[in-house]
């Protein structure tokens, strides 16, 4: 489930703000619109997602990555090679393009958050270095970024040399640990960074934030009072598409905004109708938008409807002439909790077709039977209202291993992991267990048992041939595996 709180405005509000008279500063538009296009399938994180939503033992060793050609259908664009840590995490993406004569390595941490990226060109003998980007990251909410800097290489030197768009932010934090100051510095047209915003928080006798209030580097000012929250941990950190990171749930607050002796007070509100499903409101200036949040399964899933609107008729009312725009997030999963198909909409409501726009991109996702991780992921888009969507972008996964150990299968023995084999009957015992696989050591999928009653299985496997197996079990969030002989 994904928890809100101030987050990004979509730019189309800018307009609206323009027409309504308010001032036209972009920080405002971070002000009532949430934003959750994640974009799992991009440059990188293309593959990072997919190399460890799955299994721990199975993995996409590499990869193709296409592009689609009306004239020649799929034409090949680069190969990636990857490499993982014996937990089965990421550790490395190389990135090559022989046309192109490129290379690209994406290296992630312990963590399993990208550390740097680093592009080379060949230049007629060997790979030389062009550009570099390195990451840090917030000790306490370990998927803040607080730092991306940006690297040119230095010939003459045989150096690194700081180059922009790069930023970086200080964190300041109380005795409690809450987050009291966030300082954001920001390099544009050259390699000094350049302060960009500070946000102040300060909290209530109850350790509570209960004012939070923003400046950036033009004087403007946003001030969020009379805050209430469902729940807060005090890590109260802005990101890059929701302004609060951390396990920030809120209710209700007033926003202020002020700009060049102009001043504007609005409301935020979330009502949720259960633990996943939600509405979200918010306004300012006329200005609104309306989000609506359902998760139709245990699996992830969930379905988001978002629309700007300016309520022309000053009834408190959202009515069809008076949407802007309107952006549509969906993605599906299975059971196993991969993504099965991914769906991002945005659509503005002019009339006239020559200036109307629609931006669509669905990713639909083909799966390996054997290993159950993804083999083919497409993507595909428009860029009109009511057209069809058109493939743009294919990636396609082979050479699958088993990235815990390449050479042949693990045997972990794991605390509340039984396994019994008597017979040709095979019992797996394991709290929340919701199934188990049998595996030869080619890692084919040989057996699959569903569990009836969360913790037990019993799998009759007298159709298997004498020799050395894997079984796999899975219960929510975990998965144990273990060797066994069949005599």
């Amino acid at each position: 489930m994904k928890h809100y709180s101030t987050t990004l405005l979509s730019l189309s509000l800018l307009t609206a703000l323009q027409l309504s008279g308010a001032p036209s500063s972009p920080k405002l538009l971070k002000l009532i619109c949430p934003n959750n296009k994640t974009e799992i399938v991009r440059n990188s994180g293309q593959t990072k997602e997919f190399a460890n939503a799955a299994s721990p033992i199975w993995k996409a060793g590499k990869s193709d990555t296409f592009h689609y050609d009306n004239a020649t259908a799929w034409e090949k664009d680069y190969t990636t090679t990857y490499s993982y840590r014996t937990d089965g995490l990421l550790k490395k993406e190389l990135q090559e393009s022989p046309e192109q004569k490129t290379r690209t390595v994406y290296e992630y941490d312990a963590e399993n958050r990208i550390s740097s990226i680093t592009e080379q060109q060949y230049d007629g003998t060997a790979f030389v270095n062009q550009r570099k980007t390195e990451y840090a990251y917030d000790d306490i909410l370990k998927d803040a970024t607080i730092s991306e800097i940006n690297y040119l290489w230095d010939e003459s030197g045989n150096t690194w040399q700081t180059s922009y768009p790069s930023s970086r932010i200080e964190i300041e934090r109380n005795s409690d640990g809450n987050v009291t100051s966030v300082k954001s510095y920001a390099s544009f047209l050259d390699s000094e960074l350049y302060l960009f915003y500070t946000m102040n928080i300060s909290y209530n006798d109850n350790g509570v934030a209960d004012k939070i209030e923003i400046i950036d580097l033009d004087g403007m000012n946003i001030t969020l009072s009379d805050i209430i929250w469902i729940e807060t941990d005090g890590q109260l950190i802005m990101g890059d598409s929701i302004i609060f990171l951390g396990n920030n749930k809120l209710s209700s607050c007033t926003m202020t905004f002020e700009e060049e002796g102009i001043a504007m007070d609005g409301q935020m509100r979330f009502n949720y109708t259960n633990e996943t499903d939600f509405t979200y409101e918010a306004s300012i200036g006329g200005i609104n938008a309306f989000l609506t949040h359902e998760e139709p399964d245990s699996n992830g899933s969930y379905k988001e409807t978002l629309y700007n609107y300016i309520d022309m008729n000053s009834n408190g009312e959202m009515e069809d002439d008076e949407i802007t725009l309107t952006e549509i997030t969906e993605i599906t999963y299975n059971d196993d909790k991969l993504p099965v198909l991914e769906y991002y909409y945005e659509k503005d409501n002019i009339d006239e077709p020559e200036f109307s726009y629609a931006d669509g991109t669905k990713y639909d996702y083909t799966y390996n039977e054997t290993y159950g991780i993804p083999s083919e992921v497409i993507i595909s888009t428009t860029n009109r209202p009511d057209t069809e969507y058109q493939p743009k972008e294919k990636i396609a996964y082979y050479d699958f291993i088993n990235a815990a150990n390449p050479g042949g299968i693990s045997s972990l023995s794991d605390s509340g992991f039984s396994l019994t084999v008597s017979g040709n009957r095979l019992d797996c015992e394991l709290t929340g267990l919701s199934q188990c696989g049998i595996y030869d050591l080619n890692g084919r999928l040989v057996i699959r048992e569903n569990s009836i009653d969360k913790s037990h299985a019993s799998v009759d496997i007298s159709g298997l041939q004498p020799g050395i197996y894997v079984v796999q079990a899975k219960s929510a969030g975990d998965i144990k595996t273990r060797k066994f002989i069949k005599r």
